[in-house]
């Protein structure tokens, strides 16, 4: 990440990345010593009576759940994310 060049300068603007959620995601569980899922349920969804949320399981989703997709720098095109998970 180090070598990384910011597009803006520190604070100028808002830019939404994945990397910057996944990345925050793995810090919170090393020093939470828990997975993501059971950090969100234990200090948000409990905590505020959020009975009815949940998680979505990379193992299978359904149909009716919106597919990630990412570019593929490699072939120059846009590939679907995980496409052995949905049904």
């Amino acid at each position: 990440m180090k070598n990384l060049k910011s597009l803006y300068p520190f604070r100028e603007t808002y830019t939404y990345t994945n990397i910057a959620f996944g990345l925050s995601t793995t810090i919170s569980e090393k020093l939470g010593g828990k997975t993501w899922e059971d950090l969100v349920r234990q200090e948000l969804f409990i905590p505020l009576g959020m009975r009815n949320s949940t998680f979505i399981s990379e193992t299978k989703v359904g149909k009716d759940v919106a597919k990630g997709y990412i570019d593929d720098i490699t072939k120059s095109t846009t590939v679907q994310v995980h496409p052995d998970v949905y049904e």
